[in-house]
């Protein structure tokens, strides 16, 4: 799941690992080794849970100013 910096990951697949993680961590398993095992990091994997809670992915919303050309 994890791989190149930046890479989009549908929301389906975010949710699936979120059910991954949270089940190796009913476990026994720790959080760190969790995330490492699909290829993620902890940071990312709390931007997820925010994102699947309902808060809006903005990066796709930001205003970005057009290129003036001479």
């Amino acid at each position: 799941m994890g791989g190149r910096r930046g890479r989009l990951i549908s929301t389906q697949d975010r949710e699936q690992a979120n059910m991954l993680i949270a089940e190796a961590r009913q476990a026994g398993a720790l959080k760190e080794k969790s995330c490492a095992e699909i290829g993620i990091t902890i940071r990312t994997l709390q931007r997820w849970r925010l994102d699947i809670k309902g808060q809006i992915n903005q990066r796709s919303t930001a205003k970005r100013p057009i290129p003036k050309t001479n």
